[in-house]
């Protein structure tokens, strides 16, 4: 998919594991990680249901984006990138897990608010520390932990700049779950499982509808109906018939994503 060494992509069982491949920097985020990411959800292979994304080794999922390279080139350049990119991953029709093998820092902080779960162990720590380096994010950025902690506790973590807990932000809702070391994988790759052994269709559907509300409160007419042709494209598909019938005959549907 990718000759990018800094992002390395493995695909099997219809699962796509996209690792952050940079641990002398403690896996920071580069312009060569964001335009590989960009890449692989802008134009994903057909057979991937589900992505996983990690840090390689176990002391960071991604420290952020490395602070050497900002101010290299054009102000605002990097910003510029990390929407575009956040903005393909969020937008994706395939689901992301968010494979949290260490701290997440700044901007990697704020790419696994982009994905759809986010699983830690309990050895994790979280902070957005731009406050602490005379930088201000963006107001998309802020936006979206507004919609995923809600407003108070981003006000916290943005002015503080403090480095939490995993079961912190647990409690806030930043992570769905908090795991022991030993037993992340597993439950990981369990849920990217059970996301691929349900409809493509709905699946896609149901995300995408789900990232429409959390952008908005109401739809213009434009995208309402967007939402009705996804329930009409569902419900009129081969995978609708074959979960009820699977269902009534109580056995393993079968879908084929059509």
């Amino acid at each position: 998919m990718t000759d990018n060494k800094e992002l390395l992509v493995e695909i099997k069982d219809q699962i796509a594991t996209l690792s952050i491949n940079r641990p002398g920097k403690k896996n920071s985020l580069s312009l060569n990680i964001l335009q590989a990411l960009e890449t692989f959800f802008k134009n994903p292979p057909p057979e991937v249901r589900v992505a996983v994304l990690r840090g390689v080794g176990n002391e960071a999922f991604s420290s952020g984006f490395d602070i050497s390279t900002l101010g290299n080139s054009t102000p605002g350049s990097e910003v510029s990138v990390i929407e575009q990119t956040y903005g393909y991953i969020r937008n994706s029709k395939i689901p992301t897990i968010a494979y949290l093998n260490g701290y997440a820092m700044g901007a990697a902080c704020d790419l696994i608010v982009n994905c759809d779960i986010r699983i830690a162990n309990n050895s994790g720590r979280f902070g957005m520390p731009p406050a602490k380096l005379g930088v201000i994010y963006s107001y998309e950025g802020l936006g979206r932990f507004i919609s995923l902690v809600g407003l108070a506790n981003t006000k916290e973590m943005f002015l503080t700049g403090r480095i939490y807990p995993a079961d912190k932000c647990y409690e806030m809702g930043l992570l769905n779950r908090v795991v022991d070391p030993e037993e992340q994988e597993e439950i990981v790759y369990h849920m990217a499982r059970e996301i691929v052994g349900n409809a493509p269709l709905s699946v896609q559907g149901i995300k995408r509808m789900l990232t429409l509300h959390s952008q908005q409160d109401s739809l213009p007419a434009e995208q309402q109906e967007e939402v009705l042709a996804i329930r009409k494209q569902i419900f009129e598909s081969e995978d609708f018939l074959e979960g009820k019938h699977a269902f009534l005959e109580k056995r393993k549907p079968q879908f084929q994503g059509r």
